[in-house]
Formats: structure tokens, sequence, C-alpha cells
């Protein structure tokens, strides 16, 4: 989600000249692992960036400053990236804001975008938005399909933004790499769904050969049970880098995105690496309803067979083309669907 936000905003910004944004953060969970989070101040004003509540002070008065801040900046669209009923229950929405926000008689327009393939609005929806800005059409022909609010597909934007063999070798550069090596990426936050001890395990059958694999991404305290028994035996191909603000160098810098997740919804990692030019092993799940054929070799649940597939995924040659101006279409449709919203009533619940 705050990757996808912070696409929204950049691509908002530099494409449009009539729109004025506004950050207000539910809850601040932690000052660690904040890259979107410092990209997303940098480009907000300070004095339209609000942290409404911390895990320390948790309140209903903090969270009714949400819509002090709507009505005393005249806001016209409030999108919330997040099901207002699926707030966790230590960072629960509480029912007074709930019910000031989707007022019927409020002035302004409710968006909604889900980023997650749990939610089930057919058991736990009790507010509708006046739209559904959804990140797959998966939650199109699925997930929200039943309900009655407005409903369109904003997928994050995949550009042709090949990298060339020289700024592969100078990104190689910056980050110490071994250009005539061949180096596999992963990126992500370590827990058992993004699968990252799978990984290790199919670099096991690699340490015979010049291939390097580069993992990235948080390991955070919470999820250490998972990822502290994988650092006891890590093989010597594998270099562990925690969490980056400059994947983008690591992705120029690599030959393969490795992406071993079993839960996701749609991943952004994917359409980081195909925008570059990567080739990509991964698994295609039921919920990309084939988003990604073309650009992905499909991994199965076999290390043996992964391990086969990665070696002719190896000596092969990407093969595909994007197109260009997804990120123009991206805002357009954005800036489309708010002005849309501003000529409606707004959806009664």
């Amino acid at each position: 989600m705050p990757s996808y936000l912070l696409k929204r905003i950049e691509s908002l910004i530099k494409y449009t000249s009539d729109i004025e944004i506004f950050v207000a953060e539910f809850c601040e969970y932690s000052n660690l692992y904040t890259v979107q989070r410092n990209r997303i101040k940098e480009l907000i004003p300070e004095q339209r960036f609000w942290t409404i509540n911390t895990l320390s002070n948790h309140t209903v008065e903090n969270s009714m400053k949400v819509i002090d801040i709507i009505k005393s900046n005249s806001i016209d669209i409030v999108h919330v990236d997040e099901m207002i009923e699926g707030f966790d229950s230590f960072n629960k929405v509480p029912n007074e804001l709930k019910n000031a926000l989707y007022n019927n008689d409020r002035t302004w327009r409710v968006v909604e975008t889900c980023h997650n393939i749990w939610f089930d609005p057919n058991t736990s929806k009790q507010f509708h938005p006046d739209a559904y800005a959804l990140c797959t059409p998966y939650h199109l022909q699925n997930t929200f399909k039943e309900m009655p609010s407005h409903k369109e597909v904003f997928e994050f934007p995949i550009e042709n933004n090949f990298r060339s063999r020289e700024e592969q070798i100078k990104s190689q550069e910056i980050l110490g790499l071994d250009s005539t090596k061949i180096h596999i990426i992963n990126v992500g936050l370590w827990t058992s769904g993004k699968n990252q001890g799978e990984g290790i395990e199919i670099a096991r059958h690699f340490q015979d050969r010049n291939v390097e694999f580069h993992f990235v991404g948080n390991q955070a305290s919470n999820f250490e049970s998972y990822w502290g028994p994988l650092m006891s035996n890590l093989p010597p191909n594998v270099h562990i880098w925690g969490e980056r603000n400059d994947v983008e160098t690591f992705m120029k810098a690599s030959d393969i995105l490795m992406f071993n997740s079993t839960w996701e919804c749609n991943p952004l990692v994917i359409r980081e690496a195909a925008s570059l030019g990567l080739k990509i092993i991964a698994r295609d799940l039921p919920q990309y309803v084939g988003m990604f054929k073309g650009l992905i070799t499909p991994l199965s649940d076999e290390i043996s067979n992964n391990v086969g597939l990665l070696r002719k995924l190896i000596s092969s040659t990407r093969d595909y083309q994007i197109l260009n101006g997804m990120t123009e279409e991206f805002t357009e449709k954005h800036y489309n669907l708010y002005k849309f919203l501003l000529t409606q009533e707004p959806i009664k619940t």
C-alpha cells in the first residue's frame, strides 16, 4: 500500500495542476522501515501531512481529527487506502469516525482501495464508499463484484524503462557487486508468505556457479520467528541487505527477480522489475488473473523443479515488451474518477 500510495501522489503531482493533495496517516506504527513514508513526506508540504494516532496514543478524540481536517480544508475527495472495517483490532477505526466519514449529508465523496485478498466485503462491509479504485482486476471480478458502489481498476503502471547493460554495470559498481557474475534479487518483507526460505534453498544449488542472490527487505521483529532461524544457515552466495531506500539501484544491478511469495494481491515488485527489463521467476497465483502472463517464468512447489527453471532462465534472453505511457493513464484514470464523483450525489449507507 505505501508504494501504491506514493506512486499515486507522485503521478498526480507530475501530471496534474489543479489537485491539492493532503495526507492523514491514521496511525504511525513505528519509526522504523519508513522508506515510502519519508518520500511521501518530502512530496507533501508539512502543513498538509498529519499523523492522527500512534500506538501509544490511539484515541477516539485523536481519530475524530480526520473530520476536522476534511472540513477545515474543504476536502472534496477522501481516498481511504484500506477497508474502513479492515483495520486491525489494536488500530481500530472508531464507530464515531466511521459514522461521520460516511454521513449521508457529507459534502465530500469517499473512495476506497483495498490492498489485500483476505477481506470479504460480503460479510464485513458496513459502509459503502462512493467508488472503489481497485488495484487489481481480481477485486473487480471476484471480491467486490456484488458491492453497489462504482468500481474501476487502477493497475500500478508497468513502464518501458529497460536499463541498459551500461546502467546495470554502473549500478553494480555503486553497490560493490562483481559484474562478471549473475545477480538475482528478491525483494520483500521477511515473512512466511513472502517465502524467502525457499529462495535460500534454491540458492544452495548455485554455490558452484557464478550466481549471487541478494535479499532486500526489512526483517521486522514481530516476524523474527520466521526469519531468525534462516539467518543461522545461509549459503555463501546469499547476501542479506535489509530495508533499503535504493531498491531501484539493486533492481538495475540485477539480472533476474526471484519472487517466491505464496500470498499476494497484486505485487508491485513484479511490475517494477518488468519495467526495468529484468527476467522474472515467480508463482503465477490465481488472484493474478493472468496479469503477468508472458512476464514471468512460473515457480512450482518443488525445489528441484524450480532450480531447473532458474537455470534455464539464466541462460535465456528476455523476450517481453512493455508499452509506454501507463503512468499517464494511471494518473488520468484517478483524475477522471475524482472529477466524476464530484458530479454525483453521495451513496447512502
